[in-house]
């Protein structure tokens, strides 16, 4: 998670890490499947509001952030998250 302040009340947080590769065998690797990886992301970006409401911030909109790393098409690998005092 990078947190950024570009104004006293408001936050910019990146949330994801990307998939996680999982490896089998010595050159073999898989992403990890799309419904636990979500379920991560989901969790975290919970947290993350948690945690800026707790500091008296809403989330005000959601930018998602696409991955297209292989010819199996995208997914959503993680979100800046915008939060303010307003």
């Amino acid at each position: 998670m990078a947190m950024d302040n570009p104004q006293p009340d408001c936050r910019v947080v990146y949330v994801g890490t990307g998939r996680m590769q999982t490896w089998k065998f010595l050159f073999l690797s898989n992403y990890e499947d799309e419904r636990t990886w979500r379920q991560r992301l989901a969790t975290e970006m919970e947290d993350v509001c948690r945690d800026m409401l707790q500091q008296g911030l809403r989330l005000t909109h959601v930018v998602p952030v696409m991955s297209s790393r292989d010819l199996n098409g995208g997914w959503t690998e993680g979100a800046w998250l915008y939060f303010s005092a307003n």
